[in-house]
């Protein structure tokens, strides 16, 4: 993946690139989109969950075991600002967790329990999947 924590904003997409050789594991490509968006956004933290075959949602990679957390409850309780991303397809913005209880009240729990203060949850596609 990267060689150290300096790496510049193009060497994350040429490690993006050389992932989508054939026979790549597909973690791996999760794991360098996590580590970017920490890196070259103003996320403290990042998850990306992924639908199987049978469109059930699995955390592919995170950033931290908090982050892993927070995605798991979302799984656990099908309910939270991914789920909804996944499901619509429009990106999800959550500027307060705490306001968030009404629509998600166990994903707001957990997230504020794990130290989040916003969340920004957006769909990635494959093709037009």
């Amino acid at each position: 993946m990267f060689a150290n924590e300096g790496e510049s904003f193009v060497e994350v997409f040429v490690a993006i690139a050389d992932t989508l050789q054939t026979g790549h594991d597909v973690i791996d490509t999760m794991d360098v989109l996590v580590r970017g968006c920490t890196m070259f956004t103003a996320a403290i933290a990042a998850g990306i969950l992924l639908a199987d075959s049978s469109d059930v949602l699995h955390v592919a990679a995170s950033s931290s075991e908090r982050a892993s957390d927070v995605e798991e409850e979302q799984l656990g309780a099908h309910e939270g600002p991914c789920l909804d991303a996944y499901r619509s397809g429009a990106t999800i913005e959550v500027p307060s967790v705490a306001d968030a209880r009404g629509t998600w009240p166990a994903f707001s729990d957990i997230a504020e329990a794990r130290g989040y203060r916003a969340v920004h949850s957006v769909p990635i596609r494959f093709g037009s999947q």
